[in-house]
């Protein structure tokens, strides 16, 4: 995605992850909450006379939609931010949920290893 000088000095500062060739397909919305956003695979960026044109490749596509729940799920690392600098763990009184060990085991049973 084209971006100022600005914005990409912004971007790193903030450590933000630029995975290049993708381009946003779909806000995904659920009771009026973003869930997830839906990519697809940017082939060109610009066209025969140099213009700015993206062609993008409609059947690759990630959806991070299952990323994003999982994120908003856990529990186990949540800290109650209240102004106090004490950063006590937030309990809801749910059973743990730790978003990136159920992610881990997801794509490793998607990948078939065991």
């Amino acid at each position: 995605m084209p971006a100022t000088a600005e914005e990409v000095a912004e971007a790193e500062a903030e450590q933000v992850q630029v995975n290049c060739g993708w381009g946003p397909k779909e806000i995904l919305t659920e009771n009026g909450r973003v869930t997830g956003v839906v990519f697809k695979r940017c082939t060109s960026v610009l066209n025969e006379a140099g213009r700015f044109a993206p062609v993008y490749d409609e059947a690759v596509r990630r959806e991070l939609r299952r990323i994003v729940d999982e994120g908003l799920a856990d529990n186990v690392a949540a800290r109650v931010v209240d102004g106090t600098g004490d950063n006590l763990l937030y309990d809801d009184g749910r059973p743990p949920r730790r978003s990136q060990q159920r992610l881990y085991e997801h794509y490793r049973a998607e990948s078939g290893e065991k």
